[in-house]
């Protein structure tokens, strides 16, 4: 500790009280040395998979709800960062998600406020808005001023749900329709609706030229605020996997990228 403090020529650390903490000069020393070390470690992992004839290997599972934008720049970011790597990912819904890295199955996912578990950590790394809308043809679309929910209630609605039954099901979010048609995919569900066969609520990134070019409409629901269903996302991993160095890159650099593709940010 003082041989740091020569040689960077000021006080790191506070010693005045039991506990040493850091200076305020300190923090952002410390700071700037963790990514340091980061990087160390990220090179030690390519240059040992390299001595080994490997590549670095990450498993990553997404819930469906992360915009395929922002998942081309986490996967384009991951290319640059380490050469030769192998990247699976897998996208789930809901409390999937949780299952497949409790499990094992996935080095880390990044998943929806459903996605919990004990036997894993959870960091928050951004947000998506869902929104509800409909087909501009179907009735609801026609509706002005909020819409009444029991209006709402007499259509069908078109609700993401996961694949298979049981006790372990994740319960029903956002279900306001007395008859619901339960689709396991984001995507077939965004083709249900545009064809007019009920009304659900999407990820606004998903949509969002849809509504720009009129084919759906937000539909204002007296039910729901216009923030409703913002729904947090976080980058889950089994205990002790945030010392690996690639989930260790995805915990400093995945917030970053979260802002910079605009997952939190649910206006154009």
């Amino acid at each position: 500790m003082a041989t740091l403090e020569t040689h960077v020529g000021f006080k790191v650390w506070d010693r005045s009280e039991r506990t040493v903490k850091l200076t305020p000069r300190g923090r952002p020393l410390v700071s700037a040395a963790r990514r340091v070390l980061a990087e160390v470690e990220r090179m030690r992992e390519v240059s040992e998979a390299a001595r080994a004839g490997t590549s670095p290997k990450l498993s990553l599972a997404v819930d469906a709800l992360f915009p395929a934008h922002g998942l081309v720049g986490l996967a384009t970011a991951l290319k640059d960062a380490f050469p030769g790597l192998s990247l699976r990912i897998d996208t789930d819904t809901l409390g999937a998600i949780a299952a497949r890295v409790a499990r094992r199955e996935c080095d880390a996912g990044i998943a929806g406020p459903l996605a919990t578990s004990d036997a894993l950590e959870r960091v928050a790394v951004g947000s998506v808005l869902l929104v509800p809308v409909a087909a501009a043809g179907h009735p609801l679309a026609r509706q002005s001023g909020r819409i009444p929910t029991e209006v709402a209630r007499d259509e069908v609605q078109i609700v993401l749900s996961e694949r298979g039954s049981g006790t372990d099901a994740s319960p029903d979010q956002g279900v306001l329709g007395h008859q619901t048609w339960r689709v396991a995919d984001l995507g077939t569900t965004r083709e249900l609706i545009l064809g007019g066969l009920g009304w659900g609520n999407l990820p606004e990134p998903m949509v969002r030229e849809d509504l720009q070019r009129g084919t759906l409409v937000r539909l204002e629901l007296a039910a729901w605020t216009d923030e409703e269903h913002r729904l947090p996302l976080a980058l889950v991993f089994p205990p002790g996997g945030g010392r690996k160095p690639l989930v260790r890159w995805l915990l400093t650099h995945v917030p970053a990228l979260c802002s910079t593709y605009g997952v939190g940010l649910g206006d154009p």
